[in-house]
Protein backbone atom coordinates (compact mmCIF):
# COMPACT_ATOMS: atom_id res chain seq x y z
CA UNK A 1 0.00 0.00 0.00
CA UNK A 2 2.96 2.41 0.90
CA UNK A 3 4.49 1.52 -3.00
CA UNK A 4 1.18 2.54 -4.08
CA UNK A 5 0.75 5.85 -2.23
CA UNK A 6 4.20 6.65 -3.42
CA UNK A 7 3.48 6.13 -6.83
CA UNK A 8 0.78 8.10 -6.58
CA UNK A 9 2.49 10.76 -4.87
CA UNK A 10 5.47 11.12 -7.77
CA UNK A 11 3.40 10.49 -10.54
CA UNK A 12 0.19 12.89 -10.28
CA UNK A 13 0.87 15.26 -7.12
CA UNK A 14 4.49 16.29 -7.02
CA UNK A 15 4.53 17.66 -10.55
CA UNK A 16 1.82 19.94 -10.31
CA UNK A 17 3.16 20.93 -6.65
CA UNK A 18 6.83 21.39 -8.22
CA UNK A 19 5.13 23.52 -11.21
CA UNK A 20 3.24 25.78 -8.78
CA UNK A 21 6.06 26.03 -6.97
CA UNK A 22 8.67 27.02 -9.43
CA UNK A 23 6.32 29.95 -10.91
CA UNK A 24 5.72 31.07 -7.59
CA UNK A 25 9.08 31.57 -6.53
CA UNK A 26 9.41 33.29 -9.61
CA UNK A 27 6.81 35.45 -9.39
CA UNK A 28 9.19 38.84 -8.90
CA UNK A 29 10.89 37.99 -12.22
CA UNK A 30 9.79 39.76 -14.79
CA UNK A 31 9.39 36.94 -17.46
CA UNK A 32 8.33 34.56 -15.00
CA UNK A 33 6.32 33.08 -18.04
CA UNK A 34 9.09 31.95 -19.85
CA UNK A 35 9.06 28.84 -17.21
CA UNK A 36 5.69 27.79 -17.82
CA UNK A 37 6.56 27.98 -21.71
CA UNK A 38 9.70 26.06 -21.08
CA UNK A 39 7.81 23.50 -19.09
CA UNK A 40 5.25 23.31 -22.18
CA UNK A 41 8.23 23.01 -24.73
CA UNK A 42 9.29 19.99 -22.15
CA UNK A 43 5.95 18.47 -22.57
CA UNK A 44 5.37 18.80 -26.29
CA UNK A 45 9.06 16.97 -26.11
CA UNK A 46 7.55 14.28 -24.00
CA UNK A 47 4.90 13.28 -25.16
CA UNK A 48 6.79 13.55 -29.37
CA UNK A 49 8.96 10.66 -27.02
CA UNK A 50 5.79 8.84 -25.62
CA UNK A 51 4.74 8.07 -30.06
CA UNK A 52 8.04 7.82 -31.59
CA UNK A 53 9.81 5.40 -28.72
CA UNK A 54 10.31 2.09 -30.67
CA UNK A 55 9.79 0.48 -27.62
CA UNK A 56 6.08 -0.10 -26.90
CA UNK A 57 6.09 -1.79 -23.67
CA UNK A 58 7.56 0.22 -21.72
CA UNK A 59 5.92 2.89 -19.82
CA UNK A 60 8.70 5.28 -18.68
CA UNK A 61 8.41 7.60 -21.45
CA UNK A 62 4.68 8.00 -21.06
CA UNK A 63 4.70 8.28 -17.38
CA UNK A 64 7.57 11.07 -17.63
CA UNK A 65 5.56 13.05 -20.25
CA UNK A 66 2.10 12.58 -17.81
CA UNK A 67 4.56 14.12 -15.21
CA UNK A 68 5.54 16.86 -17.92
CA UNK A 69 2.33 17.66 -18.34
CA UNK A 70 0.81 17.92 -14.91
CA UNK A 71 4.16 20.26 -14.07
CA UNK A 72 3.10 22.86 -17.23
CA UNK A 73 -0.62 22.48 -15.85
CA UNK A 74 0.84 23.41 -12.05
CA UNK A 75 2.77 26.49 -13.50
CA UNK A 76 -0.26 27.34 -15.82
CA UNK A 77 -2.83 26.95 -12.83
CA UNK A 78 -0.19 29.28 -10.42
CA UNK A 79 0.31 32.20 -13.14
CA UNK A 80 -3.12 32.39 -13.37
CA UNK A 81 -3.72 32.33 -9.73
CA UNK A 82 -1.04 35.20 -9.03
CA UNK A 83 -2.44 37.62 -12.06
CA UNK A 84 -5.86 37.01 -10.82
CA UNK A 85 -4.55 38.14 -7.30
CA UNK A 86 -2.36 41.04 -8.90
CA UNK A 87 -5.77 42.54 -10.09
CA UNK A 88 -7.56 42.73 -7.22
CA UNK A 89 -4.91 44.90 -5.52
Amino acid sequence: MRQIVLNWLYVFIGPPIFGMALRFFCRRWKRAFWITVCLLLLTAAAWTAVWTVPNHGSELYGILAWQASLAAAGSLSAGAGLRLAGRKR
